[in-house]
């Protein structure tokens, strides 16, 4: 996946050259006079609430907000709190929950991030969160690809999350789509992540695969356990390599 800048547009680039999908997004700054006096309103009334009430989660819930926004309002609401993200983050996420488009949120995040000398990377991982705990996984998976795209990589435990969810809803080709983009960032793997990719390959037929990774997690030191092994177990006896199987059993004592 790539980014290109065209203007007052944001193009990014998902898939190989041959079949690419290309997303165009407008920046924020095109937008009506009026538009712009309804988010500044908003951005004042939300900031009011974040500074003064203790309770601003449930006011921001109760009352009209989550209707009004939108990327802009959520980036400048981050701006003037990048001291508090912890506040931030609640507003960044009931933005995500009104479906507003993946990449569109993102680009406003990443723009706000790089503005801002010590901003915490954990606003990215919302994102991603938000929309695999949502069942969004395309979303997920796109913020992710999105994240990585222009150089900044998640924490493994966030990786490892969406590849367990992206698993377990056998949405296999975003699962390999995140391993890949994972490895090219040459991002550690860990007993998780092994895990996680020994599963896939012995659930989808390419057990030699998931054999070959249990072996590579041994000389690793990720210490597979025995849930591990038995995975590749069961998937060499529904290949019929039932003696293979035996002697992978023998080793796991």
């Amino acid at each position: 996946m790539g980014l290109a800048s065209h203007g007052r547009n944001l193009a990014f680039q998902i898939g190989n050259p041959k079949s690419r999908l290309l997303i165009r997004v407008h920046y924020c700054s095109y937008k009506s006079e009026s538009k712009k006096q309804e988010d500044d309103e908003t951005v004042r009334e939300i900031c009011t609430i974040l500074k003064r009430s203790r309770e601003w989660e449930s006011v921001l819930s109760s009352s009209g907000f989550p209707k009004k926004l939108n990327p802009c309002v959520v980036r400048s609401v981050l701006q003037q709190h990048h001291q508090l993200f912890g506040h931030a983050h609640g507003v960044l996420e009931r933005m995500v929950r009104t479906r507003k488009p993946a990449l569109e949120v993102l680009d406003c995040v990443v723009r706000c991030f790089r503005e801002f000398e010590g901003s915490d990377m954990v606003v990215f991982e919302i994102l991603i969160n938000v929309f695999t705990m949502g069942g969004w996984f395309y979303e997920a998976a796109d913020v992710f690809l999105g994240v990585r795209s222009v150089g900044i990589s998640p924490r493994l435990e966030c990786c490892n999350s969406l590849l367990n969810e992206l698993l377990k809803g056998n949405r296999m080709r975003l699962f390999w789509k995140v391993y890949d983009g994972m490895l090219e960032a040459k991002i550690e793997l860990d007993f998780y992540t092994y895990s996680n990719v020994i599963n896939a390959h012995c659930k989808f037929g390419d057990v030699r695969q998931g054999k070959r990774l249990l072996f590579e997690m041994v000389e690793k030191g990720c210490n597979p356990n025995l849930s591990t092994f038995n995975v590749v177990i069961d998937g060499l006896c529904r290949s019929r390599a039932v003696d293979e199987a035996i002697e992978l059993k023998k080793s796991s004592r």
